[in-house]
């Protein structure tokens, strides 16, 4: 009898060989998804995150300590900037819960503060129209009638003897974010100045104005340090003809309308020059516009040169954030221009729109009332600070 063979043909081994590559196929797939799976998971996470830091990053502006003014725009800060803002923005959601009391909130670590804006992203129309006591937003600026720097003014109770403080944030209009917390959230005696690169002016003067606030923009000025720092295109130099300085004025006048005056802009090396200041303060005067010089008393040129030629002019008297800084150093400057305000009667700051800034000027302003201090904004000053 014939014995038949176990041992397949070799259609049947080509089969069999197949069979078991697609297995062990199939069996190494199964074991490198497992064992990547988690990698790519966790990767795509950390992209995620990732690419949510990089969306709530937004453009901010810095400043060069010596002439004690901001640059141009550069990188958003991280850390606790960010953390401030998200604090903003989470304060900001939970405004339509405060509607009993629509002038008190809370700050992300739930300090107090005095909330004179609206929710961040609300609209100057939507201001405009609902604007007023019944809902907590402050009312609309009304044209007053004088020189520009009164029309456009905010009004302050001149009967108001307490010391004034005058604080002004500027180098806004550069990043939405920012500023849109500065108008929104800051109580409306704040003065708003704003930088003449920033993209629609209009609408954040308009913005602005609808909240309550008076506004400004920057002037830039060369510095000593210049071209090292270059505060942008628009800068007024001493190596430029009177001609093409006024030149320069008038387009960064024609950024917006309704202004109170200008803010200086860096400037060490010209406004220290008289023949070069000069003319550009006679330009101020002639349009009814106050000039807010950026540098100490002590080295404050282009404001004593306004009060010889009869320009309205305001001294800043501390920077409270030359940087992005803690919220320390910026208290402990808030009490130096608190110091300041007691011993002269006036006082003025300028800072930046950082969100740790906004923070503590929130926080700071609700209890400066009880401290027997006014806060006013900067045409309430003017002319008040002493020369020195």
């Amino acid at each position: 009898m014939a014995v038949r063979s176990e041992v397949p043909g070799k259609g049947g081994l080509i089969a069999l060989v197949s069979a078991w590559l697609v297995t062990l196929a199939a069996v190494c797939g199964l074991a490198a998804y497992a064992f990547l799976g988690g990698a790519v998971s966790d990767h795509g996470s950390e992209a995620k995150r990732s690419a949510e830091s990089d969306q709530s990053a937004s453009p901010r502006v810095t400043n060069n300590p010596d002439d004690q003014t901001v640059n141009q725009q550069a990188s958003a800060p991280g850390g606790q900037q960010q953390d401030d803002l998200g604090s903003l923005q989470q304060m900001s959601d939970r405004q339509p819960d405060l509607q009993e009391d629509p002038l008190v909130g809370t700050v992300g670590d739930g300090s107090q503060f005095a909330a004179s804006g609206s929710a961040i992203g609300g609209s100057a129309t939507d201001a405009a129209q609902t604007g007023g006591p019944e809902t907590g937003r402050p009312a609309p600026l009304v044209e007053g009638s004088g020189p520009a720097w009164q029309r456009f003014a905010r009004p302050f109770d001149p009967a108001d003897s307490r010391p004034r403080i005058a604080i002004v944030i500027t180098g806004l209009g550069l990043s939405d974010q920012f500023t849109e917390a500065a108008i929104d959230l800051l109580p409306p005696e704040i003065t708003l100045s704003f930088s003449p690169y920033a993209i629609g002016l209009d609408k954040w003067i308009s913005r602005a104005r609808d909240r309550g606030h008076e506004v400004m923009i920057d002037l830039p000025l060369e510095p000593l340090t210049y071209p090292d720092d270059d505060p942008g295109s628009l800068t007024l130099l001493t190596a430029l003809p009177t001609g093409e300085n006024l030149s320069r004025l008038e387009t960064i006048l024609g950024k917006g309308d309704k202004l109170v005056g200008l803010a200086g802009y860096m400037g060490s090396r010209f406004s220290a020059t008289r023949e070069k200041m000069r003319p550009i303060l006679d330009s101020l005067k002639d349009k009814g516009l106050l000039y807010l010089d950026n540098h100490p008393v002590d080295k404050a040129h282009a404001a004593k040169l306004a009060s010889e030629l009869g320009v309205p002019r305001a001294i800043n008297n501390r920077l409270l954030d030359d940087e992005p800084t803690s919220a320390r150093t910026i208290d402990s400057r808030l009490a130096y221009t608190e110091r300041i305000a007691l011993q002269d009667g006036f006082a003025v700051a300028m800072a930046q729109p950082y969100p740790i800034t906004i923070k503590q000027l929130l926080a700071w302003a609700q209890g400066l009332a009880d401290r027997g201090l006014a806060l006013a904004p900067l045409t309430a000053v003017a002319d008040s600070q002493p020369l020195r």
